[in-house]
């Protein structure tokens, strides 16, 4: 047991042990503050493009001259049928967040397939009473913000691992 350990391995233990949650710690500061931001510039952007669309004039029209490949922007009724969708949503036949309600704003992550989306969805006003009810949902894809978190958090194992090696191979000389 411990008893049989020099006090130079105790004390390489308990420093590894303190080493390994301070890293810990801090690859998860790395990790989430940047990856938050990310998602708050996204919503920004997705709710100015939202407020962009719906301004007074024909809709079709803005779909029609939107071509941003990483944007994505449908609008559908109450019952989840598409009234109108972006060019570069032709080979799509879903609702860019299904499970969104279409009587309220919100944001979410939604995965369709090996794409990721960041959806905010927000319903439209209509002059008619008795008339279908509208909803917008505009998404941005996050594949290559995922991708980014994700070689950063190798990068953050790697030094983890060589410090870590580095630590054993300064007590073994």
């Amino acid at each position: 047991g411990a008893e049989n350990l020099s006090i130079q391995n105790r004390l390489l233990i308990i420093y590894t042990m303190i080493f390994s949650m301070a890293f810990i710690v801090f690859a998860v500061i790395v990790y989430e503050l940047p990856r938050t931001r990310i998602l708050d510039q996204i919503d920004g952007d997705l709710k100015a493009l939202a407020t962009e669309v719906v301004q007074p004039g024909s809709l079709p029209e803005v779909l029609e001259t939107f071509e941003t490949a990483s944007t994505l922007v449908i609008v559908a009724d109450e019952n989840g049928e598409i009234a109108a969708r972006s060019r570069n949503l032709t080979m799509f036949n879903d609702l860019l967040d299904p499970a969104a309600d279409p009587f309220a704003e919100s944001l979410s992550i939604v995965q369709h397939g090996n794409t990721q989306l960041r959806v905010y969805t927000v319903p439209l006003s209509s002059s008619e009473a008795e008339g279908p009810h509208y909803y917008l949902q505009v998404a941005r894809l996050l594949d290559t913000y995922e991708h980014l978190n994700r070689v950063s958090l190798t990068a953050l194992l790697m030094g983890f691992a060589a410090a870590t090696a580095s630590l054993f191979v300064a007590v073994l000389l």
